[in-house]
This record gives C-alpha cells, structure tokens and sequence, in this order.
C-alpha cells in the first residue's frame, strides 16, 4: 500500500516529499520490496543525491537480480559520474530483463558516448524499427545525429520526437541541452522549438 501510495505522488501528484516519505515507509514496513527501492531511488536522482539513488538501486538488484529498473538507476548514475562503459552496461542489463524504447535508446546513446559511432548508428535505426512511435528512440537518435555533426538528420529525428510530445519535454531544457549545441545555430532549429512550443 505504501509503495502505490508513493507511485501515486511521484508520478500523478508530482508531490515529491510525499512520495519520498510512503516510500521509504514501504521500506521500513516491508524491507524486501524492490519496487519501493526503486522509486525512492528515482526520487533521489530527481534530487541529485547520486550516492544515495546508487545504494538503492544496489539493495533492490540484491534483493531481485531481475529488477531491470534498478540497473536503470545504476545506469543514470553511472551517466552522472562521467562512467559512460558501466552506464552502457547498466542499461543493458536492463533492457536484457526488461525490453523498453527507453533502455534501448540509452544503450545507443551511451554507445555514441563510448566511441561506438558506428554500432551506435545501427542500434538507432533497429530502434526506429522496434520502437519507432517512441520519443525516446527519436530523441536520442537526434542528439547523437546533432553530435555527430549530421545537422539534417537531427532535425528530422528531433522534430519525429516533438512530434511526440514527451511530457518532460521542455524548451529551455532543449535549448541548453549541450546534446544540440551542433544544432541549435541553426535556424530550423528555432523554428522547429517555435512550432512545438508556442
């Protein structure tokens, strides 16, 4: 009860505090239940809390080595640490478990981010063909396009995933996104975030 209790603040009340409290309620009433490891996990990188959100996503993977999401976590915190190899691992992992548009968008991504141009493109064009309604897959694909240098091809990947509207989605976070710097000069760039955002 607690763990949904903490669900329903984090991502239908966005009331942060209170899902952070029913979830580690959860914890201390039943301390072998992933899901609320997870979810204070995802709290704790919404906060910055890195150590935290990594020793979480640890105790619930040690609890059920099948818990894709706390690879998940592993695999954002690894992102922030600058350990692109462990992050593409970590995703991996999750995506193995538990296949998703998001997972597989950051084994690209993290691919890219490891050297991996080329192995990176193909994931990216498998996922237009698993995932290809998605924002994920587009999203990312555009700012691997954008740093990659191929400006069109980002555009239209970008635009796929406006198209798509993803609630996290906002215009200054594209705007100062270092993934679009190769991009955001150009003036389609503009018109694109204007289409979408006003």
């Amino acid at each position: 009860m607690y763990n949904q209790l903490g669900y329903i603040y984090q991502y239908k009340l966005k009331d942060y505090a209170q899902a952070e409290y029913y979830y580690s309620k959860a914890i201390e009433v039943a301390p072998n239940v992933t899901y609320a490891y997870g979810g204070l996990a995802s709290i704790y990188t919404r906060q910055g809390f890195w150590d935290e959100a990594l020793e979480l996503a640890d105790k619930s993977i040690k609890i059920d080595e099948t818990y894709a999401y706390g690879y998940s976590v592993k695999g954002a915190v690894y992102y922030e640490f600058g350990e692109f190899e462990e992050a593409e691992k970590a995703y991996t992992t999750a995506y193995d478990l538990k296949p998703t548009a998001f997972s597989f968008s950051q084994i690209g991504y993290f691919q890219f981010l490891n050297g991996k141009t080329d192995l990176a493109m193909n994931t990216f064009e498998k996922g237009l063909e698993s995932y290809g309604g998605e924002y994920s897959i587009h999203y990312y694909y555009a700012a691997i396009l954008s740093m990659n240098g191929d400006v069109d091809l980002s555009l239209i990947q970008l635009e796929e995933a406006l198209k798509l509207k993803d609630e996290s989605n906002k215009r200054v976070w594209l705007e100062d996104e270092e993934d679009f710097k190769n991009i955001a000069s150009d003036s389609r760039f503009t018109a694109l975030l204007d289409k979408y955002f006003n």
